[in-house]
């Protein structure tokens, strides 16, 4: 996604299960040291000139994360948290990207990231798994990042954490449209079930789709765009008929 996807920060992965990485800075919260776990070589300047828009990602494990609101509106959820809802640290950044140039054809590497300066602690979220999102503390604020994207994954279990905690269930006809709309919690469990069980594919686009935002009991939301003609949430589930019938009533 080469914007260029703004995988462009390194972090590698620490003993708790995820990244650490090197590096020191005073204001995101950092650590001067890892963990465990090495460092990539650092990344040096390229006389390459192309212009990259960088997405706010961080890859982790393999995974990629984005900042919640950085590539989808989050259609009214929350997009920072309290402190008090992050745990233990299970990465931190090794390299920030957005200020070199890499080469034409660098590989993003665990852990790289867009905008997180090196040694930026990522951090558990209470409530979810660490493979679905990791906290940051910026400028005093609490940003979430979510995976969006897993290559080893088999199920939408393994792409997205939200068993028991889907209140509701919104439809948006477009990217900037009004929702369509919302299926509440005593509804929908069966569906998320059924979702959540439902088989990765590779990924296909329509250039027709729907936003759907599965409202969290948080406040926060997971935002993922769907193609009706293929039955694919995207980047990777095949959607099952309960949840294709679901967005059609509500559209």
């Amino acid at each position: 996604m080469r914007r260029w996807t703004a995988h462009r920060a390194a972090v590698v992965v620490l003993a708790v299960g995820l990244g650490v990485a090197c590096g020191s800075n005073t204001d995101p919260e950092t650590a001067e040291r890892p963990v465990s776990g090495d460092c990539p070589p650092p990344l040096t300047q390229s006389d390459n000139s192309t212009h990259i828009d960088w997405i706010d990602f961080v890859k982790l494990d393999g995974r990629e994360y984005h900042r919640l609101g950085s590539v989808y509106p989050t259609y009214g959820g929350e997009q920072t948290l309290r402190r008090s809802a992050l745990g233990q640290p299970v990465a931190r950044v090794c390299q920030e990207l957005s200020g070199l140039r890499p080469p034409a054809d660098y590989q993003t590497q665990d852990g790289d990231a867009a905008f997180l300066p090196a040694g930026t602690l990522l951090h558990r979220v209470d409530g979810y798994a660490p493979w679905f999102r990791v906290g940051a503390i910026v400028h005093g604020q609490v940003l979430i990042y979510e995976l969006f994207s897993h290559p080893e994954a088999k199920t939408g279990a393994d792409v997205l954490d939200i068993r028991g905690r889907v209140r509701a269930i919104a439809v948006r006809p477009g990217y900037h449209g009004e929702p369509a709309g919302t299926s509440e919690a005593g509804d929908i469990r069966p569906i998320v079930d059924a979702l959540l069980a439902a088989p990765t594919v590779e990924s296909q686009r329509s250039g027709r789709d729907v936003y759907i935002v599965f409202r969290l009991t948080d406040g926060t939301t997971v935002v993922r765009p769907y193609s009706p003609r293929h039955s694919i949430l995207w980047p990777q589930l095949k959607t099952p008929q309960k949840f294709d019938a679901l967005v059609a009533e509500l559209v």
